[in-house]
């Protein structure tokens, strides 16, 4: 069930992949997400990962979608390693794409990494 933490925000379990024994956390917001919903995602995923997921060999992926434009690719911080992938409005039409043409290990590898569904000449370097 869904955590709703504010009027247009929440956190849920949006997929897993048993095959690459992934779990896809996402929170969802209409603006652009704040580091507050980023912060919430990484707890979500460090108590999901040591708690629940310990010793089963099970990434938590934290994934932020909004529907928002032009949002970054990742939320970096200057307190944590990982970046946490953001799929705006733009975003969500590639993984669409994926989706309707029957590439589902492509989606996956999108949510993980969204660089992945840019033209090389897009991606950063």
């Amino acid at each position: 069930m869904p955590r709703r933490y504010g009027e247009d925000r929440w956190i849920g379990i949006l997929a897993a992949d048993q095959r690459s024994r992934l779990l896809f956390i996402v929170s969802c917001s209409l603006n652009p997400p704040k580091e507050d919903d980023i912060s919430n995602l990484r707890y979500a995923r460090e108590i999901l990962a040591r708690e629940v997921f310990s010793d089963t060999g099970v990434r938590v992926i934290p994934v932020a979608f909004t529907s928002a434009m032009g949002c970054p690719l990742y939320s970096k911080s200057e307190d944590h390693f990982d970046a946490v992938p953001i799929i705006d409005a733009d975003s969500m039409e590639t993984l669409l794409e994926f989706l309707e043409s029957g590439q589902e290990d492509r989606l996956f590898q999108f949510l993980e990494n969204p660089t992945l569904g840019l033209p090389v000449s897009s991606r950063p370097q």
